[in-house]
């Protein structure tokens, strides 16, 4: 991914992003502002990969792009696979869900396609 402090910055400027955990697959963290990323590392890949495996039993015939989970009335997370690296987003619920799941797919979009 391009540089990882520049994706951040973007992700961390998005309406309703309360927090965010970034790593490789397989379990390296590279960037998070969480108060206890390890917390969330440990089954962010597994809920990735039911997801993707969900989204193959159903049929659909697109690219997996990511899955959210509603936490309690005050917060969701937002899940995204990206190439070789994961992404969790804790969303803070004053935003609309579907928007910044949007948000963010376009935000991911862009960086893989132009290297930002």
């Amino acid at each position: 991914m391009a540089k990882v402090s520049d994706f951040t910055k973007k992700l961390t400027a998005l309406p309703g992003v309360g927090g965010y955990l970034l790593s490789q697959q397989g379990g390296n963290i590279l960037a998070h502002n969480l108060q206890d990323p390890s917390y969330y590392r440990q089954w962010m890949e597994e809920l990735l990969q039911q997801g993707a495996k969900a989204n193959s039993t159903l049929g659909q015939h697109q690219e997996f792009r990511g899955v959210s989970l509603a936490v309690n009335d005050e917060r969701m997370l937002l899940l995204f696979p990206v190439r070789q690296y994961s992404l969790l987003v804790v969303q803070e619920v004053q935003v609309g869900n579907e928007q910044l799941f949007q948000d963010i797919s376009a935000l991911i979009q862009d960086t893989v396609d132009n290297n930002n």
